[in-house]
């Protein structure tokens, strides 16, 4: 895990670089990252106790619409989709049921749901990135579509934790490989044709867009989210 963090030094020495360019006024800001066990990470609680028992069953087994080997699927305009963040989510899940249970059936799942993330990511800039396939409308507000194929800092954000969590469980080098390929998305700042997830703000600070539109929209929950994946990182 060496070379992670020291991308993650390097991240962060570029990030406030980045926070100065162009802005009339040098932004600094002093924080530590505090380092946390492991009951205490994102996504990681104690639901899956009931009674005492665990509860083996696929929680996810009333989903209506899944693909051949079960991976769920988003139903728009009679059309069946992968959404990245659902599928992160429930790979995320899958991870923590195992941290509980030791229980190798519940690995197993969460990394069929990364392989399926990997089936449906495609690389720019060296980065790898899981694209919306589906137009989305945000709040239902039609003069605010993203429009296909688009892309989120919060899927982004919740794959690199999934991706992340795996290597440190598995030691398998290939999530390794995939966890440096996601980190590097979050180099890529706002442009018209390419995927990004990047932009500054109105204040000339960096953002993680969880809907990067032409107009910031600038969603708290999926820049936190984002964010999470970071710190995994």
């Amino acid at each position: 895990m060496i070379k992670l963090r020291v991308t993650k030094l390097l991240y962060i020495l570029i990030v406030s670089a980045l926070y100065s360019c162009g802005t009339s006024q040098e932004k600094k800001f002093n924080f530590t990252i505090k380092i946390l066990p492991k009951d205490k990470w994102p996504y990681t609680t104690d639901t899956i106790i009931k009674n005492g028992q665990f509860l083996l069953s696929n929680p996810y087994d009333d989903v209506y619409y899944k693909d051949s080997n079960g991976i769920p699927l988003t139903l728009v305009e009679n059309k069946k989709y992968y959404n990245p963040v659902g599928i992160s989510q429930i790979g995320l899940d899958y991870i923590n049921k195992y941290y509980s249970t030791s229980n190798k059936l519940y690995l197993d799942s969460a990394q069929q749901y990364a392989d399926c993330l990997i089936k449906i990511s495609k690389e720019y800039k060296g980065a790898i990135w899981f694209p919306y396939t589906f137009n989305f409308a945000l709040h239902g507000i039609e003069d605010q579509l993203m429009v296909a194929p688009w892309y989120s800092a919060m899927a982004q954000g919740q794959a690199l934790s999934l991706f992340t969590r795996l290597y440190e469980e598995t030691q398998n080098p290939i999530y390794s490989k995939n966890a440096d390929k996601i980190f590097l998305s979050f180099f890529v700042l706002r442009n018209k044709n390419n995927p990004y997830v990047v932009c500054y703000d109105k204040n000339h600070q960096l953002w993680l867009e969880e809907y990067p539109l032409d107009e910031a929209c600038n969603a708290l929950n999926g820049f936190i989210f984002s964010i999470f994946g970071i710190y995994d990182y």
